[in-house]
Formats: C-alpha cells, sequence, structure tokens
C-alpha cells in the first residue's frame, strides 16, 4: 500500500476572508497555527510510521502549516522530520479570479453557494469553466492541474516507502473526493487541518481511505 497522509492547511486570512486563493497566498491566521501544533500532536497517534520526509505546496501557507505541524510531532516524538515543497502540489490556479469573494464567483457561474455549485458540477467542470471564463486566460484547466499534480505524487512515491504526509489544499482534496471517492458519499470543502487518508498503490486509480477526518 502507497499510503498518503493528505492534510489541508491551516486557516488563513484569505479562508476567513471567504476568498478564491490558489496560487495566491495568504498567511495563516493565530487560530491556523495553534491548529496545525495541535494537530501535529495527534498525528503521530493516527500515523505511527510516516517518513521523515513531510511533502507540501510550495505556497506559505503549506509550508508554514508543515513547519507547525513538526513543532507538534516533536513534542511527542523525537525524530527529526524535514520539509520538502514541491509547486506540482499547488491548488489549481485561478487566474483571474484569485482573491475575489467566493460567493461572487460561485454567483458569476449561476450558482448561490459552494453546496449548489457541487449539486451540478465536480471540481473539474467548475474549474474548466473558470479556465473559460477568466477574462486573462490564466486560470488553468482541470488537465493541466491533473497532470502536475499526478507528476508530483508519482515523484513522492518512487522515493518514500514508508507512509507519507502532504499539506495540500481543500480544493485538491475535494478533486479526489468526488473523481476517486465512493459514489454513495456526498462532497463537502474539507476543513482546515483535517486529514484524508489515500491509498496510491496505483497511481491512476487511487482509493480513497478516510476524507474530511478530524483528529
Amino acid at each position: 500500500m502507497k499510503k498518503i497522509y493528505f492534510v489541508r492547511h491551516g486557516e488563513t486570512y484569505f479562508n476567513r476572508l471567504n476568498r478564491m486563493q490558489g496560487w495566491s497566498d495568504t498567511p495563516l491566521t493565530a487560530l491556523g497555527k495553534t491548529t496545525a501544533v495541535n494537530f501535529g500532536k495527534k498525528l503521530i497517534e493516527t500515523a505511527p510510521n510516516i517518513s521523515k520526509n513531510i511533502y507540501c505546496s510550495d505556497t506559505g501557507r503549506a509550508s508554514k502549516t508543515a513547519a507547525k505541524i513538526i513543532e507538534g510531532l516533536k513534542n511527542q516524538n523525537s525524530r527529526t522530520f524535514k520539509i520538502i515543497p514541491s509547486k506540482n502540489l499547488r491548488e489549481q490556479f485561478y487566474g483571474s479570479y484569485e482573491g475575489v469573494l467566493k460567493t461572487k464567483v460561485y454567483q458569476d457561474l449561476g450558482y448561490q453557494n459552494l453546496a449548489k455549485l457541487l449539486d451540478a458540477l465536480t471540481p473539474d467542470q467548475f474549474q474548466d469553466q473558470l479556465a473559460q471564463k477568466d477574462p486573462l486566460g490564466l486560470a488553468e484547466t482541470s488537465a493541466q492541474f491533473w497532470q502536475r499534480f499526478l507528476l508530483g505524487i508519482e515523484q513522492i512515491i518512487e522515493l518514500e516507502n514508508q507512509p507519507v504526509v502532504v499539506i495540500c489544499h481543500s480544493a485538491i482534496l475535494l478533486t479526489l473526493m468526488a473523481r476517486f471517492g465512493p459514489a454513495t458519499e456526498s462532497i463537502v470543502e474539507p476543513a482546515n487541518l483535517s486529514l484524508t487518508t489515500v491509498d496510491f498503490e496505483n497511481v491512476y486509480h487511487p482509493q480513497i481511505l478516510t476524507y474530511n477526518k478530524i483528529l
């Protein structure tokens, strides 16, 4: 089993302000920092045999979350952990919609809120609509996202023999769940510092083991 523990980063200011945040970046709030440390203290109980390498996207919010989780891990474990950032693990790029209020983006596409949007569209379809409507043509398509993201996962799996922690983003987890999760399970936005466990024995057909688990 090629197990990856995906962790959504801690709360940021754009999270609190309900704004689109893909490749754009804002700092962790005080709550985001403290919950990341507390998450790290609990993580070792759920994932005792994780690799010493903690992978994350190259955004500040992901790397800072990784550092705070390691701070919590050190309180429970004497091992030394290393942060390895990767641009391939970034959230989807929203182009001209970066920093825009989420409700405005959803309404511009004809949906009252995220729940209504997810009832009608898959996350991939949502991303493709943004890419199509982006007046500057900057937003990436779902195909572009999957190409780079799966490359990042393949690189991790080639290097690691133990279960791995990856700090990433809500849209990535939503997209994974929508494409590979059980059809009977409703798709909701994962909470900050929630845990999603995925078996990547087959990189192109992974198995979702847990989703949006709060430790």
